[in-house]
């Protein structure tokens, strides 16, 4: 998404960002114009980088790349930065692999609780949907903070090298009788609530 340096993120920027989100797509901002602030492209970056912080406060690692469509400067590095993110959106992780991540995250804090009963979690597995998406089985769905969510989306994204990408993860009620899920307890965590079904 490409906006004007000069003029910075606008309330029409962020809503379609939403829009983008909301169709599971990652966004990479191109901040246009830097040619025009080169006497002082360090306070112009950091100025930019507070507007866009600050316009897009739901996805806090929104990618930036900054660029004069005058002169080619960073345009070089934009595509890098495409390519990066590309790599991001295909990543494939093995559920052995993130089970085993996942077990240690979630001893890492206090797990929730639901009326009284212990959030259980039983496994969790990549689907097969991009942007990288998981789906746990758990013992009660409802029973995950918004904190909570939080914390395992960033274990994750700061882990496997997602930065930038708007990771999801379903909860799913597991189904009584399953011999498949192994219970590793403690918590879990999803995204929003968004109505798809994993694939």
């Amino acid at each position: 998404m490409l906006i004007d340096g000069l003029v910075g993120p606008t309330v029409q920027d962020a809503r379609i960002v939403e829009m983008a989100l909301e169709h599971h797509r990652a966004v990479i901002l191109v901040v246009n114009k830097i040619d025009l602030a080169e006497k002082s492209v360090a306070r112009f970056r950091e100025t930019t980088r507070s507007k866009i912080k600050e316009t897009f406060h739901y996805y806090e690692d929104i990618p930036i790349a900054f660029v004069s469509a005058k002169t080619g400067k960073g345009v070089d590095k934009l595509f890098e930065l495409t390519e990066l993110i590309w790599k991001r959106l295909n990543k494939r992780i093995s559920t052995q692999e993130i089970n085993e991540f996942f077990l240690t995250v979630i001893r890492q804090a206090p797990h929730p609780s639901f009326r009284g009963n212990d959030i259980k979690f039983y496994y969790i597995t990549q689907t097969k949907q991009r942007p990288p998406s998981f789906m746990t089985f758990v013992n009660e769905p409802r029973g995950v903070t918004n904190a909570y969510k939080r914390f395992i989306v960033h274990k994750i994204k700061e882990h496997y090298d997602l930065e930038g990408i708007p990771v999801r993860i379903y909860p799913k009620k597991r189904r009584r009788g399953s011999t498949k899920a192994k219970d590793v307890s403690y918590g879990y965590v999803q995204t929003e609530e968004t109505g798809d079904t994993p694939q």
